[in-house]
């Protein structure tokens, strides 16, 4: 009888004892996963650089890339800042807008930061005419001794994108 006594009195006090509730989970959709990240030296180099790209100061654009720097297209390979600068940068300074590189993957290693993703882009050709590009980047950059970040490497792999 004891037993019984003593498990309806635990019940009863168990149902007056105040309810811890735990908080509500947050919705799947609010717990989404934070993109890569740049250290901030780098992040502000990368901005700056992006930006750059929307005018039309082609030595502006060239501080962005080591002396020793690198690009390689699917078709061409420009080696050192002043080939770059001479290639590349005063075919195309001024015709690129809407710049959009988009990082999948970043990773930090001491004095070099690699990041990888997606790149979208309006390109105004000789003519005028603009079209859309789009594709795949990679770009390295490196801590010059000055402390400065500099472009390393870029690989870049774009294409016209079809009409929308």
């Amino acid at each position: 009888m004891r037993r019984t006594l003593a498990a309806a009195l635990l019940v009863s006090l168990a149902a007056c004892a105040p309810r811890v509730q735990s908080p509500p989970a947050a919705p799947m959709a609010a717990q989404a996963a934070p993109g890569p990240v740049f250290p901030t030296d780098v992040a502000a180099a990368r901005a700056a650089y992006i930006a750059a790209w929307q005018g039309t100061d082609r030595a502006a654009l060239a501080s962005f890339f080591a002396p020793d720097a690198r690009v390689v297209f699917s078709d061409e390979t420009y080696d050192g800042r002043a080939e770059i600068d001479r290639r590349w940068l005063a075919e195309d300074v001024g015709r690129v807008s809407e710049l959009v590189m988009t990082p999948a993957h970043v990773t930090a290693d001491g004095d070099r930061v690699t990041e990888a993703g997606t790149v979208t882009l309006l390109f105004r050709a000789a003519g005028g005419e603009s079209h859309a590009e789009r594709g795949t980047y990679e770009h390295v950059w490196a801590r010059q001794p000055d402390g400065t970040w500099k472009l390393q490497t870029v690989h870049m792999d774009s294409h016209p994108a079809p009409p929308q």
